[in-house]
């Protein structure tokens, strides 16, 4: 080995260590009071103020701060889908200029949607392909019978979460997302969308399960791993 290929092998040893250990805690669902922005209501709605969505503490420090985006993708059929899977996936858009228009959120009685509405009611919510190898959060967009509001035992309904460091036992700030008590992403870099889309980095849940109903497609190995936290919209 020589001493540049042992110096590589180093600093790439020494960055996938970078994502911090942590122990994952789901916070309360069911309703929007663990989310960031929750706005208390006297007429007992309950909401949260507008949300974004970031990485943060990646092994890559370079993205920690890149906001979430839309993407569509349009997927052959499969035994889960045999008429094929059209559906719109969150990933981070490598522009970082406020020029950008940014995609909001909001929590209405304790789920996440996607803030293009005025309320709840109209709103895509969010969830996590059960595709093992390929768990992105997908949009349910019940005019358009995909996602999970057609099919809905394709996803996990996506939760927040609290990280506490397992050696002192001390809760750590910030609310993430996740499922089934996982909150490790990996991220890919995806240059092939139609023309107009950014270059984006694609993001898929780590550690989900294997389920029968459901094809685990081809993927790719991640670049980087991190977190998606959960900020109020600035």
């Amino acid at each position: 080995m020589t001493r540049l290929s042992a110096l590589v092998g180093t600093l790439f040893f020494t960055a996938a260590l970078a994502v911090p250990n942590v122990t994952v805690v789901p916070l309360q669902t069911g309703d929007c009071f663990s989310w960031p922005g929750h706005l208390p209501s006297g007429d007992r709605i309950d909401m949260s103020s507008y949300l974004q969505l970031v990485i943060d503490q990646s092994d890559d420090p370079a993205v920690n701060g890149l906001f979430a985006t839309e993407v569509a993708y349009n997927w052959p059929g499969g035994r889960d889908t045999p008429d094929g899977f059209n559906f719109t996936a969150l990933a981070f858009d490598l522009r970082t200029s406020r020029l950008f228009a940014r995609v909001a959120f909001r929590c209405f009685s304790g789920v996440l949607y996607m803030a293009t509405t005025a309320n709840g009611t109209d709103m895509p919510s969010l969830s996590v392909y059960k595709d093992k190898r390929n768990g992105f959060m997908i949009e349910s967009r019940p005019e358009l019978g995909n996602g999970t509001a057609g099919t809905p035992w394709l996803g996990y309904p996506v939760e927040p979460y609290q990280h506490v460091d397992p050696v002192t036992n001390k809760t750590l700030p910030g609310v993430y997302l996740g499922a089934l008590n996982k909150t490790t992403w990996g991220f890919n870099f995806n240059d092939d969308g139609p023309c107009g889309t950014p270059f984006v980095y694609e993001a898929r849940l780590q550690g989900l399960p294997l389920d029968p109903n459901i094809d685990a497609r081809a993927t790719y190995d991640p670049w980087f791993y991190g977190f998606i936290k959960v900020v109020t919209y600035p």
